[in-house]
């Protein structure tokens, strides 16, 4: 990602196509847009069009008209641009035919490779966008964004509902071992999915959406499995739960559902217990 915004801020003085590609949610819009802000075209708009969510055939044409419009002497990002029909595609490349009136900027879910080979765009339209191409990988892939992408999230819902709210070490823990298929979009819902449920200053593990902070156990067996955990013999229950973790490797998602209960719980024995 670094190289990623080093790349954005070294196209300062350019005004050329840029296609970004990469799965849904990874953030290609929001580095669109920054890449719009940097250059020569800032103060003019950045208007996107989501060309999988066209209305009907009939108005199709007058929406998409009334974009190109807003766009002049701006930015026109195409948000999945392989969606784009076949007769717009036409009516964008005769923009191009004399002049540039806009920049035009587009993403897609398709791999750089693969983009051609569909047959989805012109292939006129398809060398237009693919003039430089910046792939932006899953969040799985760069685990280390996302603490820093939380924080942010959090402080932003956090000051709309007017809370102080804190995102403790264990649930940074739970959010940095979950593999995010949403991507940075599904994060975002996560974090503001706690903090409208937490009812304390803390997002705990367990605030979060189901599957991210709880373990599969239903609620009930997990409150049984905590109770066979504590037990009355602490220096029994600390032997189990030091056993379950050697076993495991000291990995503590698989040592949470071998004992049947949530990360934040198996992280608040840990800490009790001296481990």
């Amino acid at each position: 990602m670094i190289r990623i915004f080093r790349l954005v801020d070294n196209l300062r003085e350019s005004d050329s196509p840029v296609l970004f590609t990469g799965e849904r949610g990874v953030g290609k819009q929001a580095l669109a847009r920054a890449v719009h802000l940097r250059s020569l075209r800032w103060a003019r708009p950045f208007v996107s069009v989501s060309c999988d969510a066209l209305p009907a055939a009939p108005l199709q044409a007058n929406a998409f008209e009334q974009r190109l419009a807003l766009a002049r002497g701006g930015t026109l990002c195409l948000t999945n641009v392989d969606a784009l029909p076949s007769r717009l595609q036409e009516r964008l490349l005769g923009e191009f035919t004399t002049t540039a009136p806009f920049r035009p900027m587009a993403t897609t879910t398709l791999p750089a490779a693969a983009f051609n080979a569909t047959g989805a765009l012109a292939p006129q339209l398809s060398d237009l966008l693919r003039s430089l191409v910046i792939a932006v990988p899953p969040l799985r892939e760069r685990r280390e964004d996302i603490e820093p992408l939380a924080i942010q999230v959090l402080l932003a819902a956090s000051a709309a509902q007017g809370r102080v709210v804190r995102c403790p070490d264990a649930t940074l823990d739970t959010l940095r071992g979950y593999d995010w298929p949403g991507n940075v979009g599904e994060l975002r819902r996560a974090i503001e999915y706690g903090v409208a449920v937490c009812a304390t200053h803390d997002v705990e593990p367990d605030d979060l959406p189901p599957g991210i902070g709880t373990s599969d156990v239903p609620r009930q067996d997990a409150a049984a499995a905590v109770r066979a955990l504590i037990g009355d013999d602490k220096g029994a229950t600390r032997a189990r739960l030091l056993a379950t973790l050697e076993s495991h490797q000291w990995r503590r998602v698989d040592t949470a559902r071998a004992l049947g209960i949530s990360r934040a719980t198996l992280w608040r024995r840990m800490r009790d217990a001296g481990l």
